[in-house]
């Protein structure tokens, strides 16, 4: 992206960038999440993972999910 990509002026005025992907879990089970951080002015807020539920129109994050060891 560059300057005077629309996304990227949004981005700055927001002073934030959101974005998604999709990936399929083949298996039941726990599954691990890694994330790398490459570029050290880059703070990671939230990670919502939507796992299959229809979510109502409005509903922005899910509950918080506990794991117990």
């Amino acid at each position: 992206m560059n300057e005077t990509d629309r996304r990227w002026q949004e981005n700055v005025l927001c002073n934030a960038a959101l974005t998604s992907s999709v990936h399929s879990v083949t298996r039941p089970g726990l599954h691990t999440l890694k994330i790398w951080m490459v570029d050290p002015g880059i703070v990671l807020d939230t990670i919502a993972a939507e796992t299959g539920g229809a979510t109502e129109l409005g509903y922005v994050w899910p509950a918080e999910t506990t794991i117990r060891h």
